[in-house]
C-alpha cells in the first residue's frame, strides 16, 4: 500500500517485537508499487549473511496484498521464495472519485464550474449520492447511476466564488473502501502578477501592458535600461519581487530570479546562441500547442530583420522561419526565459521611431501580451489551486524577500520549510490526503490538494495470483490453524498444584 519501503523490525525471535512491529504499521495515500519493497528484502536474503543469522539458504517471502501492481519486471529472486496471500474478494463493490478540477465557466467567465469524474469499479450496478461542499457547507447534491466499469461525470455551478476550499464526496450502497469517495480542492484567492518593463522607450508594448484584461492580473513597473547598472536595483530583481521581467534591447549583468522575455537580446547565461542577423524572413509554423501562442495567428505578421536564436537543451521553438527561429523558450532552474529575435520598433535620431515589424499592429499582438502575463507572469486563470498525488514533493513561491514558509497538513501538524533555491520552497511530507495550508507566520498564503485519483488503487479486487520478474505466483489461502504457546497452560497446571498442596497441608494442620 506504498510506493516506498522500510524495516520496521530486525531479525529476532520475539514474537511480541514482531507483533508489535506489525500493529504500528499504518495504511498511506501512496500508490502502490511492489519493487522497492522486493529490493529491501532481496538485499536481506541474498547476501550468505546478514548480521548474526545465516540466511543464505531459500528465505520464505510472504507478500499480503490484493496484486493489485504492475509487475516486478528485471527483479531476481534470487533466494528468495515467495508466497502470495491475497487480500480481499475477487468480487467486491467499490465507487471511487477518479477526477475532480475547477474550470472557468464557458460563456459566463466569471463564475467557475466543479467537474467530479466518478467510475464503479463493482461487479454490479451501483446508485448513490455525490455531494460537494464549499468551506464546510453543502452547495450541491447530484444521484448518480452506474453499470459495472463505467464511468459518470457530473458537473456542478459554483457561481462567482474567488477563494475557498472544495471538499467532494461519493456515497453508495455497499461500497467497501472508503478512501476514494473523497476529494478536495483548493480555489486560492488570485494574486496580481507583478511585471517589471525595462525599456528605453516601447509605447506600443507598454500599450498591451496597460490594457484592462492586463491589468486585472497583473502589476506593471517600469525601469530604464540604465537601472541594469545600479546594485540596489540588481538586487531588488535577484530577491525574487518580481514574477515576470520584460528586457527590451537590453540585458542585465546576471539573470533575475523571475520568468524573462528578452527582446533583441539574449540572456546572459550558457546555452543561448545567435545567427547573422538576416533581412525578411518569411514565418512558416507555430507552436499553438504551446500555452504562450494559444489562438495566436501570425500569417499577416512582417518582420524587417531579425537575429536569430538558438535555444539551448531542453528548450522549445515556438516560431520558426524559413531563415531560423523568431521565438524560442528554454528552462533555467525552475524558472522560464522566452527570446525574440527582432525588436518591435527603435528611436532613431533623424526618422524618430522605426517599426521593425507590423506584429504590434495586428489583432494578436495584445493577445500573445496576454499570453505571456498569464503564462510567464504564474497568473493562469483555472481559478483552482493544485491537485498532487500522495508522496510527491511541491514546490512553493516565497510571498516575499526574506519570508520563511510553513505546510499545515490535513491533520493539523505543521512542518517548517527551508529554502531550497532562492525564492523557492520544497515541502516532500505530502503522504495524507486532504487539503495543505501553507502559511507565512500565521497568515495562509495558499493551498493545495492531495488526492487518491488513481483507478489501480481503486481497483481492489484480489487477484488470484501475481509476477514477480519472470516468476508467476499463485494466490494461497492462509491456514486457519496458528501455533499457540503452551506456556500459559502449564504455568496454570502448575498453580492449580500448588493451590491443592497448600489446602491439603492447611487441612493436616487443622487436623
Amino acid at each position: 500500500f506504498s510506493d516506498t519501503a522500510e524495516v520496521r523490525q530486525s531479525f529476532t525471535d520475539s514474537r511480541a517485537d514482531l507483533r508489535r512491529a506489525i500493529e504500528g504499521i499504518g495504511p498511506s495515500g501512496r500508490a502502490t508499487s511492489v519493487l522497492e519493497a522486493l529490493r529491501v528484502a532481496s538485499g536481506l536474503a541474498n547476501p550468505s549473511t546478514s548480521g548474526d543469522v545465516d540466511i543464505s539458504q531459500p528465505a520464505a517471502l510472504y507478500l499480503f496484498s490484493d496484486g493489485g501492481f504492475d509487475p516486478a519486471s528485471g527483479f531476481a529472486l534470487g533466494n528468495l521464495d515467495p508466497v502470495y496471500r491475497p487480500v480481499g474478494r475477487a468480487e467486491v463493490e467499490n465507487i471511487g472519485i477518479l477526477a475532480m478540477n475547477v474550470r472557468r465557466h464557458e460563456t459566463r467567465p466569471d463564475e467557475l464550474q466543479a467537474f467530479v469524474r466518478l467510475q464503479n469499479f463493482g461487479t454490479r450496478p451501483a446508485q448513490g449520492s455525490l455531494t460537494l461542499e464549499l468551506d464546510g457547507q453543502t452547495v450541491d447534491y447530484s444521484r448518480f447511476a452506474i453499470e459495472p466499469g463505467d464511468s459518470h461525470a457530473v458537473v456542478f455551478n459554483l457561481g462567482a466564488v474567488t477563494s475557498g476550499v472544495l471538499h467532494a464526496h461519493a456515497a453508495a450502497a455497499g461500497d467497501v473502501f472508503p478512501l476514494d469517495d473523497e476529494a478536495w480542492l483548493a480555489i486560492n484567492r488570485p494574486r496580481r502578477a507583478r511585471v517589471l518593463l525595462v525599456t528605453a522607450g516601447n509605447p506600443d508594448l507598454q500599450r498591451s501592458l496597460s490594457t484592462a484584461a492586463v491589468q486585472e492580473i497583473a502589476e506593471l513597473s517600469l525601469a530604464a535600461p540604465a537601472s541594469l547598472e545600479n546594485e540596489e536595483f540588481a538586487q531588488k530583481m535577484a530577491a525574487g519581487q518580481f514574477d515576470l521581467v520584460i528586457f527590451d534591447r537590453c540585458q542585465p549583468k546576471r539573470m533575475p530570479l523571475a520568468n524573462t522575455m528578452f527582446i533583441g537580446r539574449t540572456p546572459p547565461v550558457g546555452g543561448w546562441s545567435q545567427k547573422e542577423r538576416q533581412s525578411l524572413p518569411q514565418i512558416l509554423d507555430v507552436d499553438v500547442s504551446h500555452p504562450l501562442m494559444e489562438w495566436i495567428e501570425l500569417g499577416d505578421v512582417d518582420v524587417v530583420e531579425a537575429t536569430f536564436v538558438q535555444p539551448p537543451p531542453g528548450g522549445r521553438v515556438l516560431v520558426d522561419s524559413n531563415r531560423g527561429p523568431l521565438l524560442a523558450i528554454a528552462p533555467r532552474e525552475g524558472f522560464e526565459d522566452l527570446v525574440l529575435a527582432f525588436v518591435l520598433s527603435d528611436e532613431d535620431p533623424e526618422k524618430g521611431r522605426v517599426y521593425a515589424t507590423n506584429w504590434v499592429v495586428r489583432r494578436s499582438f495584445p493577445l500573445f501580451v496576454f499570453n505571456l502575463v498569464t503564462y510567464l507572469g504564474g497568473r493562469r486563470l483555472s481559478g483552482a489551486g493544485e491537485s498532487y498525488s500522495a508522496g510527491q514533493a511541491v514546490t512553493l513561491d516565497s510571498p516575499g524577500p526574506g519570508k520563511a514558509l510553513t505546510v499545515e497538513t490535513p491533520s493539523g501538524r505543521r512542518v517548517p520549510l527551508v529554502e531550497s533555491t532562492r525564492g523557492k520552497f520544497t515541502f516532500q511530507n505530502t503522504d495524507e490526503l486532504g487539503i495543505y495550508s501553507v502559511l507565512a507566520g500565521d497568515e495562509v498564503v495558499h493551498r493545495f490538494a492531495v488526492n487518491l485519483f488513481n483507478a489501480a488503487e481503486s481497483d481492489i479486487r484480489a487477484r488470484p495470483g501475481i509476477e514477480i520478474g519472470q516468476t508467476a505466483v499463485a494466490g494461497q489461502a492462509a491456514p486457519r490453524t496458528t501455533r499457540r504457546g503452551i506456556w500459559k497452560l502449564l504455568l496454570t497446571g502448575g498453580l492449580a498444584i500448588l493451590l491443592l498442596e497448600w489446602y491439603i497441608y492447611n487441612r493436616r494442620v487443622a487436623a
